[in-house]
């Protein structure tokens, strides 16, 4: 059983699910959450979770005897930034992060770990083309589409 504002904070924990399938894939990734030092090493993917909304119909009955939404969707963005072509690596090192990236993805849903929420669905909803931002750096930006539960016992009682 968590507290209601653990539960509720809803974006930190997908989040947190998705910086840790890409750490343990092999990848720098960090989230809002992250040390400032972190945020300043390349290459990295930052992750981004926007939610939009409970898609459940019904509320679900929890132990404490109160009616709640328990299924979400949220989007997801990563961030791939890498090194820019005059470091010497921008272009190699984009392609293997961004690959990197969607393998990692592609099998989120059986390498997910959370106290208080499962991911129950995730599919690719786009990319956007690689840029070059003012400080020379290569950005894609990969979009997901994610719903997620509430788990039961996370509800207090």
């Amino acid at each position: 059983m968590s507290a209601l504002s653990d539960i509720y904070d809803l974006e930190t924990q997908v989040e947190s699910i998705v910086v840790s399938a890409l750490t343990d894939g092999g990848l720098q990734a960090i989230s809002p959450e992250s040390t400032i030092e972190l945020r300043k090493e390349r290459p990295r993917v930052e992750v981004t979770a926007q939610l939009g909304g409970a898609i459940d119909t019904n509320y679900t009955p929890c132990p404490d005897g109160v009616y709640r939404h328990g299924f979400y969707n949220v989007t997801v963005m990563l961030y791939v930034l890498t090194a820019s072509r005059e470091e010497g690596q921008g272009e190699e090192s984009h392609k293997f992060y961004r690959a990197k990236c969607r393998e990692v993805m592609s099998s989120i849903l059986t390498t997910q770990a959370a106290d208080n929420i499962k991911l129950r669905y995730s599919v690719p909803t786009g990319t956007s083309g690689k840029q070059t931002t003012q400080e020379g750096y290569e950005e894609s930006t990969l979009t997901y589409s994610m719903t997620f539960e509430i788990k039961a016992e996370a509800w207090p009682t």
